[in-house]
């Protein structure tokens, strides 16, 4: 072999035709010139490498398997790398094999998967090779060693046959193993979980269980012996501990209210080898609970119901149903089944719930809230956990297992409350689904419409209910995250952008002016221009280069966050039937794990209609609260992962509490017919068209007020009334999540909303010509962006008319 380049000068014969055998001599370290320059001239027709010695490196020598080791071939004086060069392995129990080929840093990067000692050859043509019996060694130590715990849980029936139930645990040093594959009786049965578990159901028989996983030493086996008759005994004693099983599939009845004239006829399906008893119970106060009149019967057959599927010999099934006499206007009322067996095993079913009122009252309401059906799932997360428990392996029901699963999403989250609507429970309400806006519309025929915190994209009502509140002088009422306009830009351009809030509460497009929306029927007629304002000069920093970052940041900006943390302290602003009877000073508090922190939370960004002076405070305020909104969002972000799919920004929240935003309303100016807004010194000019008037008006009879303000100014109760127009609307916003609160107050100032917003009235008569001439039609702008900023001056009033002018940049306000 060649160990050193000297030698080859030391060759007796060299004939470049023929394969010749190198025998090596020992040789002079002082050599002649005239041999050197006599080989140099031989190896000239050679390639330029044909003199080089591949030398190989390997680091880490050591590793472990599954790290990953580079493989470096240079030549051996030289050190340069060597591109190409086809690197083998071998051990014990592997030949031969190419692993691959070293790149142009003359490396090759290779994990060893498995523990064991290799040795590692190097081929190039032209180069002399390292053969893989003389190669480099190297030693694969293992991850470590495998060790195996089983244990039986529980014995189990399906379909007539006895099973095992086993925990098998694969652990390395005490640690779980994750994706360990098990086998029984060389049978591979799964692999383990992030736990190192898996559980796996054994019929009657001797077992030899194994686990492996790369990269390490195999588990002992371990024998696992299960008897037939043992099981079956086994299966017997816990059937007999098992309680009944309670079924009611529906927690509230048809818009989760009941005339107060009416009983509730509540049912529910038993199975239980040997019922003792069953029985409803109610209470109108969660704590009290009174007997009611309750009848059951066993079923058979067809009568049995067709979405319960048994995995075992059926047991007895029995309907139970129990009446709730009639209740009084008012009243909230919870019920559940209780159910016993003869050997004296108790069961609870879930707790059900619906609103007592007054079907025969003139004044009709409508709330959009699907919160109470979460609520209502997540109170009854651990009956549901239980339940399943019970029921696994012994029948199979869909709804009951889908109940289960959002029952286990929805007890994780502070931000689904209970909603206390019984307290308007001397009208006649309905509480209905978005879905159901439409078709509830249509019969019911609400005179208020209530939008209860509707802050997801998915909760986002349809056009009609804007039709519907403008064709009957409908009051409207909307709490909290209802205009929360969250939408996240993964792209730079609004067109791909996720809405995660319900931005269509708001509107981003010159047309929301012509059909309308939430924000604009609540009085906040300049968030939807800001709205595009913010995504037309997002989608131009998008175009800038490098600024492509920044523009997917402001575009998921929202202007107005919600679940802001403020003081709960209000304070009456002005006389008016919406602040009727409530001190100058009254507490919001809304029940929740973060009132150690703050008492309530807000949403932000409708400063706008405030004094200048006021909006300065609500600013700093927002700044100063950022540290504590942190929490919130956290749940917030985690809350939209779960029912929106997508997460809330996290950082984009929190820098919505900077203002950028809000600054660009203030920032508003009107000028020799043209309108200009600034975000973040980019700046956006467009017509103003009938600005003019429009700033007149909004100057001598501005309907939008605030009668109530936190002292931090972060929450406020505004109220919007259209007194001046055929087909306008009373409309209260309520920037905290009122029904959310027991506080008598709260449930003042949404009694005397309801009442307020029931009784608008058009004042034709103190319609002026003027005021005529002002409210029609507005022409629609155009959008140029302006490159210099532009220096803000007017009141905050005025820059939110001149915007409403604006929007009719977007055409034309509804008239």
């Amino acid at each position: 072999m060649v160990k050193h380049w000297k030698d080859l000068l030391c060759l007796p014969k060299w004939d470049r035709n023929e394969k010749v055998k190198l025998k090596i001599v020992k040789c002079s370290d002082n050599m002649n010139v005239s041999k050197i320059v006599l080989l140099l001239i031989l190896l000239l027709p050679l390639p330029a490498g044909a003199l080089g010695v591949l030398k190989l490196t390997v680091i880490p020598k050591d590793p472990v398997a599954g790290e990953e080791v580079r493989i470096i071939v240079t030549t051996a004086v030289t050190k340069e790398p060597v591109a190409g060069a086809r690197v083998y392995v071998k051990s014990d129990v592997l030949d031969k094999t190419l692993i691959g080929e070293t790149d142009s840093n003359g490396e090759l990067r290779y994990v060893f998967k498995e523990p064991g000692i290799y040795r590692i050859g190097v081929e190039k043509k032209g180069y002399v090779s390292i053969p893989i019996e003389s190669g480099e060694v190297i030693t694969v130590s293992p991850r470590g060693v495998l060790e195996l715990s089983v244990t039986k849980v529980e014995a189990v029936e399906e379909d007539g046959r006895v099973k095992q139930t086993v925990k098998i645990y694969v652990t390395s040093g005490g640690n779980p193993v994750e994706k360990a594959e098990v086998y029984a009786n060389r049978k591979f049965i799964g692999y383990t979980d992030l736990n190192g578990l898996l559980t796996y159901k054994f019929e009657p028989g001797i077992y030899v269980i194994a686990a492996r996983k790369t990269g390490y030493l195999p588990a002992v086996e371990f024998t696992l012996s299960i008897d037939e008759k043992e099981l079956r005994e086994r299966l017997r004693e816990i059937r007999e501990r098992i309680p009944p099983i309670v079924l009611m599939k529906d927690l509230s009845p048809k818009h989760s209210v009941v005339g107060d004239d009416e009983s509730y006829t509540v049912s529910a399906i038993i199975l239980e080898k040997e019922l003792k008893y069953a029985r409803i119970l109610y209470s109108t106060d969660g704590v009290n609970w009174v007997e009611a009149e309750t009848k059951s019967g066993r079923l058979s057959g067809a009568d049995i119901p067709l979405d319960i599927k048994f995995r075992i010999t059926p047991p007895q099934v029995y309907k139970v149903e129990g009446a709730i006499p009639p209740q009084k206007a008012g009243t909230v009322v919870f019920y559940k089944f209780m159910a016993e067996d003869e050997d004296g095993n108790r069961a609870e079913g879930p707790t059900g719930m619906y609103f007592v009122v007054d079907d025969e009252s003139d004044l009709r309401i409508m709330i959009v809230d699907p919160w109470i059906k979460m609520w209502l799932i997540k109170l009854n997360a651990e009956k549901y956990a239980d339940i399943i428990k019970n029921a696994i392996n012994r029948i199979e029901v869909e709804w009951l297992s889908e109940a289960h699963d959002k029952a286990e999403k929805a007890k994780k989250f502070d931000l689904i409350k209970r909603h206390h609507w019984e307290r308007l429970g001397k009208y006649n309400f309905i509480i209905v689904d978005p879905g159901e806006v439409n078709e509830s519309l249509d019969y019911f025929k609400p005179k208020v419409i209530i939008l209860s915190n509707l802050m997801l994209s998915r909760w986002t009502v349809s056009d009609k209910l804007i039709e519907y509140a403008r064709e009957n002088n409908a009051g409207v009422i909307a709490t909290h995250g209802t205009i929360f306009d969250e939408v996240l830009w993964t792209e730079c351009t609004r067109k791909t952008a996720k809405e995660i809030g319900a931005r269509g509460h708001v509107g981003d497009e010159p047309d929301a002016y012509d059909t309308g929306t939430i924000a604009l029927l609540l009085g906040l007629k300049l968030s939807p221009a800001v709205e595009f304002a913010r995504d037309r000069i997002a989608e131009i920093l998008c175009e800038s280069k490098g600024l492509q970052v920044a523009g997917m940041i402001l575009g998921s900006t929202p202007l107005h966050p919600a679940y802001v943390p403020f003081s709960g302290k209000m304070m009456v602003r002005e006389d008016h039937e919406v602040v009727s009877g409530l001190d100058k000073e009254f507490q919001i508090t809304i029940p929740s794990v973060y009132e150690r922190k703050f008492k309530a939370y807000t949403t932000f960004g409708w400063q706008y209609v405030l004094p200048s002076e006021s909006v300065k405070v609500a600013k700093e305020r927002a700044k100063m609260v950022k540290e504590r909104a942190k929490e919130i969002y956290n749940e917030l972000s985690e809350f939209t992962g779960t029912y929106a799919n997508l997460r809330a920004d996290f950082n984009a929240m929190l820098s919505s509490l900077d203002s950028k935003l809000l600054d660009s309303v203030l920032d508003l100016r009107v000028e020799n017919g043209r309108i200009r807004t600034k975000i973040e010194d980019r700046e956006l000019e467009f017509d103003a068209g009938r600005a003019g008037p429009i700033i007149e008006f909004f100057k001598k009879y501005m309907p939008v007020r605030v009668v109530a303000v936190s002292d931090d100014y972060l929450a406020g109760v505004i109220i919007h009334d259209e007194w001046f127009k055929k087909d306008g609307i009373r409309a209260v916003y309520i920037t905290f999540e009122a029904e959310a609160s027991s506080d008598e107050v709260a449930w003042k100032l949404m009694e005397n909303s309801v009442r307020w917003t029931s009784k608008f009235e058009y004042k034709a008569q103190e319609v002026t010509r003027e005021m005529a001439e002002l409210l029609r039609e507005r022409q629609t702008p155009t959008v140029t962006p302006v490159p210099k900023p532009w220096i803000p001056g007017f009141e905050a009033i005025f820059a939110v008319a001149a915007v409403i002018a604006t929007a009719y940049l977007l055409r034309k306000i509804r008239s």
